[in-house]
């Protein structure tokens, strides 16, 4: 059996000589088509033994793809670029790996580990299909992120080599390149889609474009655009969602956006953890705590099992599974204390009935101390969640015209000392649909409940409420304060101790 290795390059004299000298004595033949190098790269290709190809370029890398398949002679094709190299040791794996996994596929993928050279640091780990059975009919499609193909239909025969036999690792995720190759692969990307002709990855080639350029908005316009269109048989599919769901993250008055995606994004892929994890966070924002910790058992579950995500990497790791049990087991203790049937109605818009349930609670006790029903806003209600901070729920007045009370926070005493702030992590973010204080449009802060912190941020007629906690811990490690109002006019709902 031949194994041909087969290189597209351009002024890569500072990248290839480590990516040839890691292949030494694991291939037969390298082929180097060059389309059009200036600096030392065929004189380095030359050094190392490698037949070197003259091919002008065209604005399509399939084309130069291809000319590079059509010089080799293997019957099995390793497609590497300048910026890839195998580990020490490494690539004498290739032939082996061939033999055990390729008996009956025409494709084989194994892993690739992208790394930021300038940070050191590894960015992903990711499957990638590099070594083709050299057969008829056998081309790239796609002027960009072209994608391997049998006489123009995905390759069906394919095997998978685990990445303890076969890894490669890529370095051009610098910053210092990002720029100029996104702007570059989005100029050919936008050509294809005017085409006519575009492929069925071409939203999700786009999204991930305009989110590498930090252009959000086109991002996100890619992304669910190509999530609508469902789940590819390609590897790494799920990327969108990754692009869609992190986006939508930093975005907390984007909350039932950012649900729905996640809700999609584990119909579409199971088998990943992350996005179980993920959309426990958002049910838990939506105070449905007891589907989270579902959610979260299910993630735990799938690392536990180590079965693996298939052609879709996976970043969830231990120190991941610690964190996801921390938050499930506070989001068990909110369940049992009975906010969970408010958080179902309220994650499903009917605030009306949510209103109702939280005025059907008991209150709660706060380090010792007796409350009331929030809801009832007494004026004796005096609870204290720690002993450097004490807040007084208030009755201020009667709003007639609305026929409900209108509840505001005051703060007394010794305060924690903590700037009021609109946002805090996790669970501390603005909270799904904006609810409303009588219309009112100027904004209040003031702080309550230990680190905790609250305020009323404008939202047309309708006001958003925020509640954020602790450095320490995403909800407060004293305890959270919700309030919320309705259309006309205002309610305070129960406070509950973290």
């Amino acid at each position: 059996m031949r194994i041909s290795a087969c290189y597209i390059v351009r002024n890569e004299a500072a990248k290839l000589e480590r990516s040839l000298a890691s292949l030494e004595g694991a291939v037969d033949e390298i082929i180097v088509v060059d389309t059009g190098s200036s600096d030392d790269t065929v004189k380095i290709a030359e050094a190392h033994g490698a037949q070197v190809f003259h091919f002008p370029w065209q604005d399509d890398f399939s084309a130069a793809r291809n000319a590079s398949l059509s010089k080799a002679t293997g019957d099995w094709i390793l497609v590497v670029d300048a910026d890839e190299y195998f580990p020490e040791g490494m690539a004498k794996n290739i032939r082996p790996a061939v033999e055990r996994y390729g008996a009956d596929a025409d494709l084989l993928i194994f892993m690739r580990r992208e790394f930021d050279e300038d940070k050191g640091e590894v960015l992903l780990d990711t499957y990638v299909s590099r070594l083709l059975r050299r057969t008829d009919g056998l081309a790239y499609e796609g002027a960009i992120h072209e994608e391997p193909r049998r006489h123009g239909s995905i390759i069906a025969r394919m095997a998978t080599i685990p990445d303890g036999e076969l890894m490669m690792m890529h370095t051009g995720y610098s910053a210092v390149l990002l720029r100029s190759k996104g702007e570059r692969n989005l100029a050919l990307l936008l050509r294809e889609l005017e085409s006519g002709h575009p492929r069925d990855s071409i939203y999700m080639y786009l999204a991930e474009t305009y989110d590498g350029l930090k252009d959000e908005a086109q991002g996100l316009r890619f992304a669910w655009m190509d999530v609508m269109r469902g789940r590819k048989p390609i590897i790494f599919a799920s990327r969108t969602y990754c692009i869609l769901i992190r986006i939508l993250a930093k975005h907390p008055e984007r909350y039932q956006e950012r649900r729905k995606a996640t809700a999609m994004a584990v119909k579409d892929f199971p088998e990943i953890p992350e996005f179980h994890a993920e959309y426990a966070e958002c049910l838990a924002l939506g105070f449905a705590y007891r589907a989270a910790v579902r959610e979260s058992k299910t993630a735990l579950d799938l690392f536990a099992s180590g079965v693996g995500c298939g052609m879709e990497p996976s970043m969830f790791t231990q120190e991941t599974a610690d964190f996801v049990r921390e938050r499930m087991e506070m989001w068990e203790r909110l369940a049992l204390e009975g906010l969970d049937a408010f958080g179902d109605l309220a994650g499903r818009g009917d605030w009306k009935g949510a209103l109702a349930e939280a005025e059907n609670g008991d209150g709660c006790d706060v380090a010792g101390v007796s409350g009331r029903n929030a809801c009832r806003c007494s004026d004796r209600g005096k609870f204290c969640a720690t002993a450097a901070c004490h807040s007084w729920f208030r009755r201020e007045k009667r709003s007639k015209a609305a026929g409900k009370s209108i509840c505001k926070v005051f703060r007394e005493g010794k305060g924690c000392g903590s700037s009021c702030t609109d946002r805090g992590g996790g669970v501390g973010q603005r909270v799904g649909a904006p609810f409303g204080l009588a219309g009112r449009r100027r904004r209040r802060d003031f702080s309550a409940f230990g680190r905790c912190q609250l305020s009323f941020g404008r939202s047309g007629r309708r006001e958003a409420v925020f509640f954020a906690g602790t450095g320490d811990n995403a909800l407060g490690g004293d305890g959270f304060l919700f309030a919320m109002a309705g259309g006309g006019g205002g309610r305070c709902l129960k406070f509950r101790r973290a």
